[in-house]
């Protein structure tokens, strides 16, 4: 979970929470950092050994699915063949905490019948397998607080009422109860969509 119950105490105001509303305040966090982890299409929390395979291509760089990179330890091109060819860190490729893989150049790339004769990523019917580790230790800070005005939403009104009357008594609910993204909470998380 991006948070923990103690979080959402501390942003309720609420010293403890009695066993029955810690397990639902549990819950909650959990089903927002799914909706979260959905709307962004990253992990975020940290992963050691991801085995992942993408697309090759003509270009000098790709990029991983998940970030922040912290490590890579192997990555392969494997042709139309099926022949794998296993590249080494800092001679045939060097990778960024953002995602970026890139080949490196022992010579100047050159185009030939529109296709470069430098260093590539096997082109267009290759695939580039690649095991790293990614994600964040600690959750970020903005991360927390979003997961936790989220859950606090549901918590404090688990039926979505937006409107109630006296006279003649009438409700109005949301369409969605529950655990839900906002279009404000969609712009916040902008900064961390996947970028593939």
């Amino acid at each position: 979970m991006l948070a923990q119950v103690a979080d959402l105490a501390e942003y309720l105001g609420v010293d403890e929470f009695a066993v029955a509303d810690s397990d639902r305040a549990a819950s909650l966090l959990a089903y927002a950092t799914g909706e979260i982890k959905r709307e962004t299409r990253q992990h975020i929390e940290a992963v050691t050994g991801d085995q992942v395979e993408i697309s090759g291509s003509w270009d000098q760089k790709i990029r991983l699915p998940q970030r922040p990179v912290n490590d890579v330890s192997a990555v392969s091109i494997i042709d139309e063949a099926g022949t794998a060819e296993v590249l080494t860190v800092n001679v045939d490729y060097r990778w960024r905490r953002n995602g970026q893989l890139i080949r490196l150049t022992a010579f100047p790339a050159q185009r030939i019948n529109t296709r470069p004769t430098g260093r590539h990523w096997g082109g267009d019917h290759a695939s580039v397998q690649v095991i790293y580790d990614h994600g964040y230790a600690t959750a970020p800070s903005d991360l927390v607080g979003l997961t936790v005005a989220v859950a606090a939403r549901a918590f404090d009104n688990p039926t979505a009422v937006v409107q109630e009357s006296f006279g003649t008594y009438s409700v109005t609910n949301a369409r969605n109860a529950g655990i839900r993204l906002t279009d404000a909470d969609r712009r916040s998380l902008r900064r961390w969509l996947r970028r593939t």
